[in-house]
């Protein structure tokens, strides 16, 4: 997981063209970095982060920790 991501301090916000997510005080959006990690998606909920090792975890806005996605 991105290092020192606080997943109940990173809202998601979305409107008719892009979806945006606050990681760590930084408005980031899919396709952006965050330490070694791309952010690969952003849900109404949660930010989905693609790990180097091609591996997907899932924040949840209000989760305490992070979770693997399935391929």
């Amino acid at each position: 997981m991105p290092s020192r991501v606080s997943a109940a301090n990173s809202p998601t916000v979305s409107c008719a063209s892009r979806r945006l997510a606050i990681v760590n005080g930084r408005i980031v959006g899919i396709g952006d970095r965050v330490g070694d990690f791309t952010v690969a998606g952003i849900e109404r909920d949660a930010v989905v982060f693609l790990a180097p090792s091609g591996g997907r975890l899932r924040v949840s806005v209000h989760a305490t920790s992070p979770e693997a996605v399935p391929r």
